[in-house]
């Protein structure tokens, strides 16, 4: 996924669609990644650091 998010931030305008998908995101308290481990919370905030930076050049 965060490959992804990288992508569509890169888009630009054209990624709106996605952008409307993940706006809430950064508000939930949910986990992201699904595995376990100490990985998964460096991957969650490495994913949450790309949403952010998409939602701010969505903007």
């Amino acid at each position: 996924m965060l490959p992804a998010v990288r992508y569509l931030t890169r888009m630009g305008h054209a990624a709106q669609p996605a952008v409307r998908l993940l706006r809430d995101l950064p508000a939930s308290d949910r986990r992201i990644h699904y595995f376990g481990g100490w990985r998964a919370f460096t991957e969650d905030e490495s994913l949450r650091t790309a949403v952010d930076e998409l939602l701010a050049t969505a903007d």
